[in-house]
């Protein structure tokens, strides 16, 4: 059976693909993967073992009109050598999560009658898996309510299986340390404001002793976090990429971090508390509706990504390490929003709609 996959961009988009392209593996499919050249989705189909093809495609929103047009010649372009590439594979079927490189080789399905099947990782819909969504064969999502449509399956989002295994091992949330575990994930994005805040909150807490932390920024802030650290006397590790981070979770008693789809659902399946800072420019915002999920469910504190966060959040750590049993409660509340199996889920929906 061949399936084609469409996915690129970043992180959120090519994880989640990834992670129901390798459930299909299983079955000796031939998994083919359309993305773009010299990038993330390149390295990891690869890596796998994957045939890949590219196609060149550019974002549309946000941008000037000149980048605009060329955005939609792109566009053109992606879609006829997407509809030759789909011809000629004749797969039988597409999975495609979003983000600006799967509108075109979407189309090209619908074109050719080749079933489409979309993931939205947000609670937001993206732009291009909105105007997909009319004409997908199923629409997944990964939020409960991004679409009010009838062809709509509520599955969560894909996650690595190395999170799912450590998440399957791991005993109920408790505190018994003296010392709190901090984990800090900067992101690729809006890392520099993040750490500012992280670090003027922890600058401001009476009993430092409390926190050991290991924090994940990036390269231009390395040195300088480091010697903040070491000037506050708080134990700490930081680094640029986190290679074990199923481990990183395990070991965290609390997470800082951004709002991403991706890193809301790690943290339901591996029950962790946190405090979200939705990234203040993402696109339609999704990143507050992704961390209001979280908070709603009493799993997660939400502050503004801003300067006047500080107090707050160093209101919040210090509440936290005096009374550790309210970390063990957003714990729990996370139980009852987690989906450790959506590929599998996926893959479930998808057999049972060609059966």
């Amino acid at each position: 059976m061949k399936i084609l996959i469409v996915a690129g961009g970043t992180g959120g988009h090519i994880f989640p693909a990834l992670a129901v392209a390798k459930e299909f593996n299983k079955r000796d499919s031939n998994i083919y993967w359309l993305g773009s050249d010299n990038s993330l989705e390149k390295e990891v189909s690869e890596k796998e073992g994957f045939h890949f093809f590219t196609t060149k495609a550019l974002p549309f929103r946000g941008k000037t009109i000149i980048n605009k047009l060329f955005s939609i010649l792109c566009l053109i372009r992606s879609f006829f050598s997407s509809l030759l590439l789909i011809y000629n594979l004749k797969p039988k079927f597409i999975f495609s999560s979003g983000s600006f490189i799967s509108l075109a080789p979407g189309i090209a399905a619908f074109c050719l009658r080749i079933p489409l099947f979309i993931h939205e990782q947000n609670s937001i819909p993206g732009t291009s898996n909105r105007l997909l969504s009319r004409l997908s064969t199923i629409i997944f999502e990964g939020f409960e309510g991004s679409f009010r449509k009838k062809n709509v399956r509520y599955v969560g989002n894909p996650i690595r299986e190395e999170i799912i295994q450590t998440a399957e091992k791991k005993q109920l949330f408790s505190v018994v340390e003296e010392r709190l575990n901090l984990l800090v994930l900067g992101g690729s994005q809006g890392s520099k404001q993040l750490n500012e805040i992280v670090i003027e909150s922890l600058t401001k807490i009476k009993d430092k002793n409390t926190w050991k932390v290991l924090h994940q920024t990036g390269k231009d802030d390395l040195k300088k976090l480091e010697n903040q650290y070491r000037d506050l006397g708080i134990e700490s590790e930081v680094k640029t990429f986190i290679d074990d981070i199923a481990k990183a979770y395990e070991n965290s008693h609390l997470v800082i971090s951004r709002a991403g789809a991706m890193t809301i659902s790690e943290l339901c399946i591996m029950k962790k508390p946190s405090v979200l800072f939705p990234l203040p420019w993402a696109i339609d915002n999704h990143q507050f509706y992704n961390a209001q999920f979280l908070k709603e469910n009493g799993a997660a504190e939400v502050l503004e990504s801003s300067q006047n966060s500080i107090n707050p959040l160093t209101s919040f750590l210090e509440k936290v390490a005096m009374d550790k049993k309210s970390l063990e409660m957003m714990s729990r509340s996370c139980t009852s929003i987690h989906l450790p199996h959506s590929s599998k889920e996926i893959l479930k929906i998808i057999d049972e709609y060609f059966k």
